[in-house]
């Protein structure tokens, strides 16, 4: 591997680094501070952690959006079981039993909620 190689993948680990110290919650003066602790300059450690903060959003709102997707999968297949059941139920002449899936609904809510916020918030 040649210097510039080994200079790209260290900046490379250290914006990961920074993401990832990003979504455990820690402020970016600490995050600069270590990079600058690590031997960084201050306008490298600026670069560093800009980017980790871009990847750190765009994780959060790609996971909020697979959230939001599962959200919509549970309410639809809630719709279809209680729909489903309900058709059979009332096709049987003298009424019967049917399902209401309370459960997929819920669920599917509180995810669709949790997705959407974590997909505009980032």
């Amino acid at each position: 591997m040649t210097d510039d190689q080994q200079v790209q993948q260290l900046i490379s680990d250290l914006v990961i680094r920074s993401a990832v110290q990003f979504a455990q919650g820690k402020a970016r003066a600490d995050i600069l501070a270590d990079l600058q602790s690590d031997g960084c300059p201050a306008d490298l450690a600026a670069a560093i952690a800009k980017r980790g903060l871009e990847i750190k959003r765009r994780e959060f709102r790609m996971r909020g959006l697979k959230a939001l997707g599962f959200g919509c999968a549970m309410l639809a297949l809630g719709a279809v079981i209680t729909f489903g059941t309900y058709s059979v139920a009332a096709s049987g002449g003298g009424g019967g039993t049917y399902l209401v899936a309370t459960g997929l609904f819920g669920m599917g809510l509180v995810s669709i909620v949790m997705g959407a916020w974590r997909s505009a918030v980032g």
